[in-house]
This record gives C-alpha cells, sequence and structure tokens, in this order.
C-alpha cells in the first residue's frame, strides 16, 4: 500500500524554525494543528488535511525561510 509522509517535522529542524515561529506566520493554521503535523510519532500525526492549512503553511514557511517551499518539500510518496 502506498501511502504519504509528513515531513514538516524534518523541514522546520534543518531549517532551524520553531513550531511557534510557524504558527505566527501561518496565521490561519492553529497550534494544535502544528503539533499534531510535527509529532515525533508519525502514527499520530494527521492523515488528512485541507488545502487551506497546507497552502497556509506553505505560505507561512516561505515568509520564515525566503525559499520557495513546495508541497513535495513537506509530503513524501512511498511505495508500499
Amino acid at each position: 500500500m502506498a501511502t504519504l509522509n509528513w515531513k514538516l517535522r524534518e523541514y522546520l529542524k534543518k531549517h532551524k524554525i520553531t513550531t511557534l515561529a510557524l504558527e505566527a506566520k501561518a496565521e490561519t493554521v492553529s497550534r494544535v494543528t502544528l503539533y499534531r503535523l510535527t509529532s515525533p510519532d508519525p502514527g499520530k500525526r494527521p492523515q488528512r488535511i485541507d488545502i487551506p492549512t497546507l497552502s497556509a503553511i506553505i505560505k507561512g514557511l516561505r515568509s520564515l525561510t525566503g525559499d520557495n517551499v513546495m508541497v513535495s518539500d513537506l509530503l513524501e510518496y512511498q511505495e508500499g
């Protein structure tokens, strides 16, 4: 079975961005949502996300890093 895996936790760590800093820039995304998306336990990360939330996270990360953050920076497809 193929899966999509969240890489937001790893992205934040690589770029030395805190969840609180992202929360400030991704204004419509709650702290709880961000903490769930960055859970150290991949099994506790959400299995679904809506497009406006993903868009707000990408916009926030672009603002914080100045990089052209893409969906592929945050999600990874794996054959299984």
